[in-house]
C-alpha cells in the first residue's frame, strides 16, 4: 500500500510537487523527469492522474531539497509564513527517513481503523439478526400469545 501524505492534514498537488521538483532540478520535460525519477513515462502520467506519487522514492531522489518547499512550496523557516499557510498544522520534519517513518505509522493506524470498522459492521449485523431472532422492538420484547 503506498505512503499517503495527505494523512498528515496537509493538501497536495502531485503537479505542483512535479513542478517544484524539474525547477529545483532544472528539468524541463516530463520525459526527463521520468529519466530523474527512473521510471516510465506511463507511470509519471498515472501519477498525475491519479494525483498519488511514489513518496519514497520521491524523497530519496529529492534529499538536498527542502521538503517543506517541495510539499507546500514555502519553506515554514519564516514564523510569519507558518502562521499564515498553516496555522496549527503539522511542520513537516527535515528529515526524510521521519517523515517516511512518520507516514508508515500513520498508514498502519489507517489499515486498524479500517479492520475496525468492518469489525463495527459485523458487530451491528449480529445484533440486528439476534433482535430480529428475539422480536426486540423498540426497546421492548415482543410477548408471546398465551394460548399458545
Amino acid at each position: 500500500m503506498p505512503i499517503k501524505i495527505n494523512n498528515l492534514g496537509l493538501k497536495t498537488d502531485i503537479s505542483l510537487i512535479l513542478s517544484r521538483v524539474k525547477k529545483h532540478y532544472n528539468i524541463n520535460n516530463d520525459a526527463d523527469l521520468a529519466r530523474f525519477f527512473d521510471i516510465p513515462p506511463t507511470t509519471l502520467s498515472n501519477w498525475k492522474a491519479r494525483k498519488s506519487i511514489n513518496w519514497t522514492l520521491l524523497f530519496s531522489k529529492c534529499e538536498d531539497m527542502d521538503f517543506n518547499i517541495l510539499i507546500k512550496g514555502t519553506s515554514f523557516a519564516n514564523p510569519e509564513v507558518l502562521k499564515k499557510e498553516a496555522p496549527g498544522k503539522f511542520n513537516i520534519p527535515p528529515d526524510p527517513n521521519e517523515i517516511i517513518r512518520l507516514m508508515q505509522y500513520i498508514e498502519v493506524k489507517d489499515k486498524r481503523n479500517q479492520e475496525l470498522s468492518e469489525t463495527i459492521g459485523e458487530l451491528k449485523y449480529e445484533n440486528k439478526l439476534l433482535r430480529t431472532k428475539l422480536g426486540y422492538n423498540n426497546g421492548t420484547i415482543a410477548a408471546e400469545d398465551p394460548k399458545k
